[in-house]
């Protein structure tokens, strides 16, 4: 945009910031065309847009009277050019500060920090307005305190960025001034966002709404952006009310999914983990594990990645679903393979109540505990012979005591009985257990490994497995069976007599994005 600008100067041509900006944008596509799928390009390009054909014409319009009153204060030649409102701020300035004998910088400087803070608010509120697209799409967050957190950290960025460049310059010993000063103006930006994030509200965890909320929210950004060219004040107020109607209802709408006509099960491409989603026709939706394990990190064997399963595969998956509310969660054992997307789960969603069986108090388990209480979420602790609901507890018995370390063999196994249809839910169980001879579906024991002694015939068997794992997951032993590390999420319908399956692609693309399975069996 800048070269625009220049070639523009040299050429004695005008200066179009729109035109620059998509000048700028198709020169960078025709060098990569696939660009326009990167989110950085799309929110860059999204921000000057906001800025250039929002904020800066509503700054002009409501700040632009303010901001040529404060230029050249003291000529009092240049008033007779201002508009009215200008030049009668000015003169009546002017007329009080030689009343009470006082420089007009006294004037002046509060009105000039009110002019930068006013700005920027407007220029906060433009972005933040298109921003808000992609932060729920991308992100599934929305912040409605940023445009105010964006004042005072505009302001200080401001205020840093010549002085940062100043230390290049500068002797030892200013520098050292200069660097104390950035120094505290920073620690005053990062307790403000401390603050205002513990603030009730200040960040909301949102699903993706339907297309038609977004429609409609194009629709009213683009009545207020007309507002504000055209001056029109009474749209101006109404698109603006629409806007933030809209907002509230992103924020706090309800548009989950219908519920299913017969019950659903979908087994979460988590890598090397489980994570089970069950709907009912009722309504009812049931969360069984986390996922946890992504970059090698398998059981106590940890890494220092910040990729969270439960945060960009779990919740992103439940999000694009558009659920905001679990009725149960249930954590079979305390590895970290299943439990620990589940943190995420708990701070991102609603939960009813919250199913544990017999595990030791491990450190990250503990954790877990002290999470669920602190949101105040019921916890049942199931056992074998019990029945909740369609589930019947398998494992593990009342009186089962835990080892010092999890156990594969600590785990909550369920048996959904639907009345039309079974489905057996086994989480790691290795034992041989009492279970049904056959059942319509089966999550095959621990990724499907070598050990596992629980033997029963099914209808579908899905192994939620990683590619690529170092345990040599699936054993060759538990094949055929359907495959998260081939087919990605695998959705299961438990019809009246039937079971229909299929698998969404880990990578999905244009053509690509469905594979239905029908019964035919994938080895």
């Amino acid at each position: 945009m800048v070269s625009f600008l220049v070639v523009g100067l040299l050429l004695d041509r005008g200066y179009a910031a729109l035109s620059a900006t998509a000048g700028a944008a198709f020169i960078i596509l025709l060098i990569d065309p696939g660009a326009i799928e990167d989110s950085s390009f799309q929110m860059t390009f999204a921000a000057v847009l906001a800025v250039v054909g929002i904020g800066g014409p509503a700054c002009q319009w409501i700040l632009g009277w303010l901001r040529e009153a404060l230029a050249d204060f003291n000529d009092a030649s240049k008033d007779s050019n201002l508009p009215i409102r200008a030049a009668d701020w000015r003169v009546s300035r002017r007329t009080w500060c030689e009343l009470h004998g006082l420089p007009t910088w006294t004037v002046t400087l509060p009105w000039k920090v009110v002019l930068i803070a006013g700005e920027t608010a407007i220029v906060s509120v433009s972005v933040e307005m298109v921003f808000l697209v992609f932060m729920v799409e991308s992100f599934h967050r929305f912040t409605p305190v940023s445009p105010l957190l964006n004042i005072p950290a505009g302001m200080i960025t401001a205020a840093i960025t010549p002085l940062g460049l100043l230390l290049i310059f500068l002797p030892p010993p200013a520098a050292a001034i200069a660097a104390w000063i950035i120094t505290q103006l920073l620690g005053i930006l990062l307790e403000t966002l401390h603050l205002a994030l513990k603030l009730p509200g200040a960040t909301l965890r949102v699903p993706s709404p339907p297309l038609w909320v977004w429609a409609l929210y194009a629709a009213s950004v683009l009545l207020f952006t007309a507002a504000i060219r055209k001056k029109w004040k009474r749209l101006f107020l109404g698109a603006a009310g629409a806007v933030v109607l809209i907002q509230g209802l992103v924020a706090l709408g309800n548009f989950a999914p219908a519920p299913p006509e017969n019950v659903t099960l979908t087994f979460v491409d988590v890598g090397q983990g489980d994570s089970t989603l069950i709907e009912f026709p009722d309504g009812r939706r049931t969360l069984i594990d986390g996922g946890g394990v992504s970059a090698g990190r398998f059981l106590n064997l940890r890494d220092d990645s910040t990729f969270s399963i439960g945060e960009n595969v779990v919740s992103a998956y439940l999000f694009s679903r558009r659920i905001r509310r679990l009725d149960t969660v249930v954590l079979t054992h305390a590895h970290h393979d299943h439990m620990d997307g589940l943190f995420d789960v708990i701070e991102n969603f609603q939960i009813g109540e919250f199913w544990l069986g017999r595990n030791p108090m491990t450190p990250r388990y503990r954790e877990l505990l002290e999470r669920i209480n602190g949101k105040h979420i019921p916890i049942r602790w199931v056992w074998k012979g019990q029945t909740i609901g369609p589930f019947t507890v398998l494992h593990p018995p009342a009186d089962w005591v835990p080892r010092k370390n999890a156990e594969n063999d600590d785990s909550v196994v369920l048996l959904l009985n639907t009345g039309h249809a079974t489905a057996l839910l086994t989480g790691d169980i290795e034992r041989k257990i009492p279970v049904p001879e056959r059942v319509d579906v089966l999550k095959v024991p621990h990724h499907g490994s070598k050990g596992v002694r629980v033997k029963i015939a099914a209808s579908i068997r899905v192994i939620s497995v990683g590619a690529n794992n170092p345990f040599g997951h699936p054993h060759e032993s538990a094949l055929p069976a359907l495959r998260t590390d081939r087919l990605g999420a695998i959705t299961v319908t438990l019809a009246n007599d039937q079971q229909r399956g299929s698998g969404a692609l880990t990578n999905p693309c244009l053509s690509c994005k469905l594979t239905l399975l029908s019964g035919k069996p994938l080895y």
